[in-house]
């Protein structure tokens, strides 16, 4: 009553679409599941007739089973893409690095080519500033960036958009004021034809 599990079970199948390897598999995993089923009753009543030497063939089909499965299994499995996000999260906190090493030597052109166009930055008195205004300030001299020193940043990637917050100790001045302290700011990234940018900023200074 077992089957001859030798005979190609291809040639025992219903008519199929399948047309792909993988899809033939399946097929074939599910014939073989198929044949278990009904020869697991009919097995169970030789069993009771013959006794160990029919359980010894029914082990072997379900051995037979599994590793037919096993197989299919390994064949179908894609593999677990790895993410760029630790990659994107360093390049991100490069751009900050950048971006006030620009600002210590006032170089406007590295400047714009970190800020979006449409940036928008909230300083800690509450002022709005546009990529054109904030660029010419240090261009200008009225905002100096003598020095400074990041704190620890952390970068969450959104797909296309990276919000950075973090933390950084200067010794500035603006409008011939002092502005040294230690800060606090959130910006936001977009990555734009392949390019990270930075379109949002917001500062606050810690209190003294």
């Amino acid at each position: 009553m077992i089957p001859d599990l030798r005979t190609p079970i291809l040639g025992t199948l219903p008519e199929s679409q399948a047309t792909t390897p993988i899809e033939i598999e399946n097929e074939v995993a599910a014939e073989f599941t198929l044949r278990f089923a009904r020869e697991a009753s009919q097995t169970r009543r030789q069993i009771l007739r013959r006794g160990r030497p029919t359980m010894r063939k029914f082990a072997g089909l379900v051995v037979l089973i599994a590793l037919c499965a096993g197989a299919n299994w390994a064949q179908t499995k894609k593999p677990v893409a790895k993410s760029p996000r630790p990659a994107t999260a360093d390049a991100i906190k490069k751009l900050e690095q950048d971006w006030l090493d620009a600002a210590k030597a006032s170089d406007a052109d590295r400047l714009g080519a970190i800020l979006a166009d449409d940036w928008r930055g909230l300083d800690s008195d509450g002022r709005a500033e546009s990529k054109k205004s904030y660029i010419e300030n240090y261009k200008s001299g009225k905002s100096k960036l003598e020095s400074f020193d990041f704190g620890a940043m952390d970068v969450k990637v959104l797909g296309t958009v990276a919000v950075v917050q973090g933390s950084d100790t200067e010794k500035s001045s603006a409008d011939g004021q002092d502005t040294s302290g230690k800060y606090y700011w959130m910006d936001v990234f977009a990555n734009r034809k392949g390019k990270w940018v930075v379109v949002r900023s917001m500062t606050s200074e810690m209190l003294k």
